[in-house]
């Protein structure tokens, strides 16, 4: 997976990994301790399958050759703490595409988070984005602060839509490349 494995994260204890189809089954714990997130997006428990799924899931047209699957993980037992995929080339081929952010539920709010996006961002920016999109459930206000936080903004917001067996909003959000 190009250079991923050469970020450098600023947080002692921690590492940024490139995780691959084959890494699905150690970041599976960090999907079932993040059910309180599944539950919210689909009213379910997360699968047995849930990271594999995850890591194979691509936007239409592209596949998994543009998928970047960031892990931050524990330098002392290599447990995965924190989870990124973003998809390259979508929605347009300038754009990158934020899917999926997990924080293992110990590590929120003590600002690892936001040092893992950040960290990430700068990587895929200097991957020539032109920007970063993502979108986030309405339901979800804690990830809406944090992502306009991180310098995005909204777009627009979807119909609501079926996930699982809810129905969701979603508020799409860009952060525009710097310069």
């Amino acid at each position: 997976m190009e250079d991923a494995t050469a970020i450098r994260i600023d947080l002692p204890g921690y590492r940024i990994e490139a995780l691959a189809q084959a890494d699905a089954g150690r970041a599976q714990p960090l999907f079932e301790a993040c059910a309180d997130y599944t539950i919210m997006e689909s009213g379910e428990l997360p699968t047995p399958d849930a990271a594999e799924r995850a890591f194979r899931a691509t936007p239409p047209g592209r596949t998994t050759a543009d998928k970047f699957i960031f892990g931050l993980s524990s330098q002392d037992d290599r447990s995965i703490v924190a989870l990124i995929v973003a998809d390259r080339g979508w929605p347009d081929d300038a754009s990158w595409w934020i899917a999926l952010m997990l924080v293992h539920p110990a590590q929120r709010g003590a600002g690892l988070a936001a040092t893992f996006a950040e960290t990430v961002l700068g990587w895929i920016e200097r991957r020539q984005a032109a920007r970063i999109e993502l979108a986030v459930f309405e339901e979800n206000r804690r990830a809406g602060r944090f992502w306009l936080a991180r310098g995005f903004s909204h777009v627009r917001s979807t119909e609501p839509r079926p996930v699982g067996r809810k129905t969701h909003v979603l508020h799409v959000m860009r952060r525009d490349a710097p310069g």
